[in-house]
């Protein structure tokens, strides 16, 4: 009986040490994951050097910033981040109501009045795939839910596009 538990065990511990982690002190196994996801994901760095990807969500650009980093590396989170470039500067009182129903989704304007979404998950020194892979697929439902959200009342001038995405 004993033996048997002790095989059950380590069969147990053996699986769980096994499970894929994602951390963004590990840029590669972020950029795996998303790509592992179905995402392309292009891993780069920023304009200080931190590590970055590129990839798209929900049918827009979206960029995968890490912070909390040491020196470029050893970065402790990351944020899915997309901003659109409206014909017109959006209502904050509508970015906030959007941000409202989404649980997980921060909401921001800059100061042309273009929204941004973004998400923030905190990884430390790993977190499971699985547990990454769910962000990933909810943060793709948000930007494509934001995106119709945003350009749902855009007026168009004609001298410039509306719908275009700028990037952060």
């Amino acid at each position: 009986m004993r033996l048997a538990v002790a095989v059950l065990a380590a069969s147990l511990l053996g699986g769980a040490a096994s499970a894929q982690m994602v951390s963004a002190a590990e840029p590669d196994s972020v950029a795996s994951a998303i790509q592992d996801a179905g995402y392309r994901a292009n891993l780069t760095v920023d304009r200080v050097g931190d590590p970055m990807v590129e990839t798209s969500m929900g049918g827009y650009k979206v960029q995968v910033i890490f912070y909390d980093c040491t020196a470029n590396r050893d970065c402790q989170s990351l944020q899915f981040s997309a901003g659109f470039d409206r014909s017109q500067p959006m209502d904050p009182a509508r970015a906030l109501a959007f941000a409202h129903a989404y649980r997980y989704a921060a909401v921001s304007l800059d100061e042309e009045g273009d929204p941004f979404v973004s998400w923030d998950v905190i990884t430390g020194p790993g977190i499971p795939q699985e547990t990454f892979q769910a962000s990933v697929a909810e943060f793709d439902a948000v930007v494509g839910s934001f995106g119709d959200f945003v350009f749902a009342n855009d007026t168009v001038d004609a001298d410039e596009p509306a719908g275009e995405v700028i990037s952060l």
